[in-house]
């Protein structure tokens, strides 16, 4: 269950319960919690198939972006100054 207002808990929640891993619910209830565990030999299954991501190629281009940013607002210090 996603912590209420926060967007990227909402998110991960609504991938999760896409990707067939888990349950997407704003409230608890008897019903959900008996769903949910009625559910997960089924989660089970569809996590047993995961397979890991490798962040090298994201966390390059996040590294590139920063430096292009920090170079640009050096620039513009030294425009400044």
């Amino acid at each position: 269950m996603p912590m209420q207002d926060q967007f990227e808990q909402a998110l991960n929640a609504f991938q999760l319960e896409r990707a067939g891993y888990g349950k997407n619910v704003t409230e608890l209830s008897p019903e959900t919690i008996r769903d949910f565990l009625d559910r997960v030999p089924q989660y089970a299954e569809r996590l047993a198939g995961y397979q890991p991501g490798d962040n090298r190629a994201i966390r390059a281009k996040l590294d590139a972006l920063l430096d292009a940013d920090g170079a640009l607002a050096r620039a513009l210090h030294a425009r400044r100054a």
